[in-house]
């Protein structure tokens, strides 16, 4: 089995609420713990509107399909991977929602692994297809922040 984007943060979630359980003391409390709505909320809306501007465009989500249109404009302007970093954000947030700050980790991890296996393929893919505008925009655009 491959292991995919969508899977892995699923799998992190998972994880972190799975440490609730564990006899493990938390270092954020009530009502501290609810400032990690902020990092969640920011970074769903991230993903969230980054997958309905590949929606919109008719460009596949995966990092398997061949990128169709090349986006350049909105979140695209700040970082070169929006969706990862904004369900990164939104690890963080659930992280702190626990209390559980070690569960902050999984946020870190979710990055490098998407850096690791992800990104230069789909950075390659982009170069490929788009040539000169994308080495362009790569001059232009972090690819975080």
């Amino acid at each position: 089995m491959k292991i995919s984007p969508p899977i892995l943060y699923k799998l992190f979630i998972a994880l972190m609420l799975l440490s609730i359980l564990l006899p493990v003391p938390k270092q954020v409390h009530f009502p501290f713990n609810f400032i990690g709505l902020v990092p969640f909320i920011v970074g769903s809306y991230v993903a969230i509107n980054t997958k309905r501007m590949f929606k919109k465009t008719s460009t596949p989500v995966s990092h398997l399909a061949t990128p169709v249109k090349l986006h350049t404009n909105g979140i695209f302007r700040l970082t070169r991977n929006p969706m990862y970093l904004g369900i990164s954000f939104g690890l963080a947030g659930i992280a702190i929602l626990t209390g559980i700050i070690s569960n902050l980790g999984f946020s870190i991890l979710y990055l490098i692994l998407m850096h690791i296996f992800f990104v230069g393929q789909e950075e390659d893919k982009l170069e490929n297809e788009f040539g000169e505008s994308y080495q362009q925009y790569k001059k232009q655009t972090r690819r975080w922040l």
